[in-house]
């Protein structure tokens, strides 16, 4: 597809400029780009597929290259298997091979893991990470998956609404997030509108509870900021209804999970927050949550202070 306008620059290569008129063809670009269908050509052995993009080069470099590629990746005794003989992890691993083999000046991943069941995908977390931090350019990685985010990228950029929202350090970005979007992609459900009512509080409009906050949090009175938010493990349950820093909440529907348990808390007026914990956690909780009038105790310390825009 060519863009109505504006211009992609590569590494200071204009790829593509609408006011220069300058379009390189895809066979100029230089760029490694996955398919989610992973696009091997069914005709062809694992050696073959990769061999593809490497013509031009020497009969002995190629061999070298795609032998480092096939062990590095762990698919040394497929080399003569066709794809249709391949799971769907082995055939990853071969596109990922043949993009790495071509050397681009970028490498893009598409949902990379979209087309894997659980399993899969943990059996080949290793290679590929592996794989991922051989290649010496820039990676590219797009994914709704906050997990594969968090263990792949060094950076993170969210975009919504067509624009970046913001860009940090992926680690920095889930713990101190700043904008809604960016808030609710690294997996925070819980969120409040604001109104600032002077230098120590805030009120939570749809939480219905007013914090006093800690002086060195009064930086934070800013107009910018107008929502805040509080991560679902984050929260912590309690019998004390009594405390300012206490919202009252009623013990809603419990969903149990393999790997963790959701309940719902519904606030007075009517706001439905989230709270996830772990099974061995849940049973030193149960007694409390049998109660069904509550109290989250609101952590400052924990709280995400967010812009709309």
């Amino acid at each position: 597809m060519t863009p109505d306008s504006g211009s992609i620059v590569l590494n200071g290569r204009t790829l593509f400029d609408s006011k220069q008129k300058i379009n390189l063809s895809v066979q100029e670009r230089n760029i490694g780009l996955m398919f989610q269908s992973y696009a091997l050509f069914n005709h062809m052995t694992v050696y073959e597929n990769i061999l593809v993009g490497m013509k031009g080069h020497d009969k002995k470099l190629q061999e070298e290259v795609i032998k480092s590629y096939l062990k590095l990746l762990e698919i040394e005794n497929l080399k003569d298997k066709k794809p249709k003989m391949l799971s769907g992890g082995q055939k990853q691993r071969v596109a990922l091979a043949r993009i790495l083999a071509q050397q681009p000046e970028i490498l893009m991943l598409d949902e990379p893991f979209s087309a894997l069941d659980s399993h899969l995908r943990f059996m080949i977390e290793e290679p590929f990470k592996k794989a991922l931090q051989s290649f010496k350019g820039t990676v590219l990685y797009v994914s709704h998956n906050r997990q594969e985010i968090y263990k792949y990228c060094d950076q993170t950029a969210v975009m919504a609404d067509g624009q970046i929202q913001e860009i940090k350090g992926t680690e920095d970005l889930f713990m101190k997030c700043e904008t809604v979007a960016a808030a609710r992609l690294t997996g925070c459900r819980n969120m409040s509108k604001v109104k600032w009512l002077n230098e120590e509080e805030v009120h939570l409009i749809d939480w219905g509870i007013t914090l006093k906050l800690k002086k060195e949090k009064q930086t934070y009175i800013k107009s910018s900021y107008d929502t805040i938010g509080m991560r679902e493990g984050d929260m912590v349950l309690t019998s004390d209804l009594e405390s300012d820093e206490v919202m009252a909440v009623e013990v809603g529907k419990l969903f149990k999970m393999p790997d963790k348990i959701k309940i719902d808390l519904w606030t007075s007026n009517g706001y439905k927050l989230i709270y996830t914990c772990s099974s061995r956690e849940y049973h030193e909780i149960e007694t409390l949550l049998n109660q069904k009038h509550i109290g989250v105790l609101i952590d400052e310390t924990k709280l995400l202070y967010l812009r709309s825009k």
